[in-house]
């Protein structure tokens, strides 16, 4: 029977580590890259959308902060991926923020186009208490980091 140095295991064991490793980084950085670029081409479209409503002040306000908080989301969603991607155990507030951000875009987009009922106002509270419940709820089981 031949014998097995436990060197050459070893070493084949961290080579298959190492290709699952680049892997998952080069995908992590494809990603982390598709998600800057999206968030560029957002705020030169919100740029661009803010300039053709110059004019009209209430456009201009309205284009000014619903497309801030979808800025601000895309960043929180980016945030979440790269520390999901990093093995970040705070990975779901960055995710959990990020809808609350696009549940409070909706809840203005709703009084600024006057669309509203009350009970799509009390259905938005609604998620957004259960999203800060959550949130509140994973701050308590998560330990901290060193």
């Amino acid at each position: 029977m031949p014998k097995t140095n436990s060197s050459s295991r070893h070493f084949a064991g961290s080579l298959s580590y190492d290709r699952n490793g680049y892997l998952i980084k080069g995908i992590s950085i494809v990603i982390e890259v598709l998600l800057i670029i999206g968030i560029i081409a957002y705020l030169f479209y919100t740029m661009v959308s803010m300039y053709g409503n110059i004019g009209n002040l209430s456009m201009f306000a309205e284009t000014a902060i619903l497309n801030s908080l979808v800025t601000i989301a895309i960043i929180e969603v980016y945030l979440g991926v790269g520390n999901y991607l990093k093995g970040a155990s705070h990975s779901m507030d960055y995710i959990i923020d990020a809808a609350i951000s696009f549940v409070v875009r909706e809840i203005i987009i709703e009084i600024f186009g006057k669309t509203y009922t009350a009970y799509t106002l009390v259905a938005f509270g609604v998620l957004v208490l259960i999203l800060v419940i959550s949130k509140r709820i994973l701050a308590f089981e998560t330990p901290p980091q060193e």
